[in-house]
């Protein structure tokens, strides 16, 4: 049986992978949970979806996963480890869908740029401040306007934090291999969907 979380439970755990992704270099996350990235509406998830950290989900736990998977809002995808120019050596990482994925859950690299995130409605992404992925709450906007934003969770810190979990990873990929799922709407439903997912507390069934 999988794991289930109370909202409190995943608030706590989520704040814990947040500072340990930012190389606990913050603790305080009201710059990127409030209302810059409103007003922002989404500049950077227009560009590309952000990434996940292994740390916001449990992933060991197989059931848990798959609940999530078959949600449709996310992906499993391959990234150029740091320092390589080619598209080889490459792992792979959990992200939400992009507007350019194809309809199944195992996809390879985006076709085109920019690369819409799924999530994104026209206000902004459609998810609840923490419930984003790690890497949009950890692009972290400047009190000068001026300045660019900085990205805690960089290139490097993502490599070592899904290195260890590419087993896992492979063997989602395996069991997903052949699943297509149509991308959701980027709405409320979607987002109470996955947000239920995320603490273990609903499945969506596969088609």
């Amino acid at each position: 049986m999988s794991i289930i979380l109370t909202k409190p439970e995943y608030i706590c755990r989520k704040r814990n992978a947040l500072f340990v992704c930012s190389r606990e270099k913050i603790d305080d996350y009201k710059s990127c949970l409030g209302n810059k990235c409103k007003r922002c509406k989404g500049s950077c998830c227009k560009r590309y979806p952000c990434t996940l950290s292994p740390r916001e989900l449990l992933i060991k736990d197989l059931e848990y996963m798959k609940n999530i998977l078959n949600t449709g809002v996310l992906a499993i995808a391959p990234v150029v480890a740091p320092g390589f120019y080619s598209k080889e050596p490459e792992y792979y990482v959990i992200r939400p869908r992009s507007i350019t994925d194809p309809d199944t859950i195992v996809v390879g690299y985006p076709r085109e740029y920019p690369n819409p995130c799924i999530l994104l409605g026209k206000n902004g992404c459609v998810l609840d401040p923490l419930y984003r992925p790690t890497t949009g709450l950890l692009f972290v906007p400047p009190k000068n306007p001026k300045k660019k934003c900085t990205q805690y969770y960089d290139e490097e810190m993502m490599y070592k934090d899904w290195a260890p979990h590419q087993e896992v990873v492979k063997e989602l990929m395996e069991i997903y291999k052949d699943v297509r799922i149509p991308k959701p709407e980027a709405n409320e439903e979607t987002a109470k969907i996955y947000s239920l997912a995320l603490r273990g507390e609903c499945q969506k069934e596969t088609k």
